[in-house]
Order: structure tokens, then C-alpha cells, then sequence
């Protein structure tokens, strides 16, 4: 689960079989995690900030969703954790100030690129995503 979504099940009354979620990337308050629909979405963030970070700080749209491809998310598909990925990404996490999506100037065909919005650097840090890529490979 840490690799997957970010998450360590941790277990809060000894021998008393009650467990909880806990970040380990630092992403997701605890607030977010009393709602169990949401930490799952929020665990692909941390793979999505490591592409940006990556590729010098910015992802072209095209290098996002070859990544995303790659973890059988697909544009235009429907996933049964992530729901809409175009929306969850482009709009929900945009909102949220995780990413930032903008268009790339004097391209053509018109592109877009993603870039660290404020919040994740907030909760983040550039460090934490390389230990995350590290654990990974």
C-alpha cells in the first residue's frame, strides 16, 4: 500500500484489531483521510509529482498520460478507484493547487504542461519524491 497509494496501515488499539490509514507522503491530511474514496485518488499524486519532477519541474500533457497509460489510466476511460482521470487531474487536483496546468506558450499544435502547484510544495518536498522514486525502482 506504501508504494502503491502512499499509505501505511497502522494499528491504533493494540490487539484490539483497529486500524487506520496514515500518509507516509505527506499529501494527504487527516481529514481527507476519514474519507475513504478520496486517499486512494490522492495516492497517485505522488507518482504524478515525480514525472513532473523528473522531466526538469514540468510534464508535457503528452508525458503524463504516457505515463498514467503505463498504470492502466487511460483519457477518457473510467477507473474504478480514480473515476474520470481527466477530471481528477486537470480539474479536482488544479482546484485543490497540487498541480498547476497551463497551456505552453507559442506551441502548435496547442499543448499543455503541468508543474508543482503550490500546495504540494507545501506538503512535500522534493526530497520526499525522490525517496518515493527510489523505493519504486
Amino acid at each position: 500500500m506504501e508504494l502503491s497509494f502512499g499509505l501505511e496501515l497502522k494499528e491504533v488499539k493494540p490487539n484490539g484489531y483497529s486500524y487506520t490509514l496514515v500518509s507516509k507522503i505527506g499529501l494527504i491530511s487527516d481529514d481527507v483521510l476519514s474519507s475513504s474514496c478520496e486517499v486512494p485518488k490522492n495516492g497517485l499524486l505522488m507518482p504524478l509529482l515525480n514525472v513532473i519532477y523528473v522531466n526538469g519541474n514540468r510534464a508535457s500533457e503528452a508525458d503524463v498520460w504516457e505515463f498514467l497509460n503505463v498504470l492502466g489510466i487511460y483519457d477518457g476511460k473510467q477507473h474504478v478507484i480514480f473515476g474520470d482521470p481527466r477530471k481528477l487531474i486537470t480539474e479536482e487536483w488544479v482546484q485543490q493547487n497540487y498541480l498547476v496546468y497551463r497551456q505552453i506558450p507559442d506551441s502548435d499544435p496547442l499543448s499543455y504542461e503541468f508543474l508543482w502547484g503550490s500546495r504540494a510544495y507545501a506538503e512535500t518536498s522534493k526530497m520526499k519524491v525522490l525517496e518515493f522514486l527510489a523505493k519504486i525502482s
